[in-house]
């Protein structure tokens, strides 16, 4: 019996220096989306630009913040894109998922996130979105 409690500790011990690390960088991650971010540019995934002919998201902004809530404003850009809602981030699988409260669920990949930059897609066959912090 001793030799199994002395296991289990053993193992407990084991498995919280392991998940405390790992819950501890996604923590992390899902705090540095929190403010407000500015789009920037597009560009592919290998870091080469992408221009479009429109400034279709000039002036783009997102504010996440830590209590789940998201706001979106487009100034002098698509109405659609001028709403508030609610967001969820999944920083494991880099899954944002975005409430629109009219048009529906819109789920994007996290690319890169970090202080200063967040890039997001929405799949293979589309470019990355820049936002810049603001």
């Amino acid at each position: 019996m001793r030799l199994i409690n002395n296991r289990l500790i053993a193992f407990a011990v084991f498995a919280i220096l392991l998940i405390a690390p790992a819950h501890q960088a996604l923590s992390q991650q899902k705090e540095l989306l929190y403010g407000e971010w500015v789009f920037d540019k597009y560009e592919l995934k290998d870091g080469r630009s992408y221009s479009v002919t429109d400034n279709t998201n000039k002036g783009l902004t997102f504010v996440f913040l830590a209590n789940g809530k998201f706001k979106s404003s487009h100034p002098g850009g698509r109405v659609q894109n001028n709403f508030e809602g609610v967001f969820r981030y999944y920083p494991d699988k880099k899954n944002l998922v975005i409430e629109h409260p009219v048009e529906g669920t819109d789920k994007i990949r996290v690319f890169i996130i970090s202080k200063t930059t967040l890039k997001l897609f929405y799949d293979d066959d589309h470019p990355l979105m820049v936002f810049k912090k603001k």
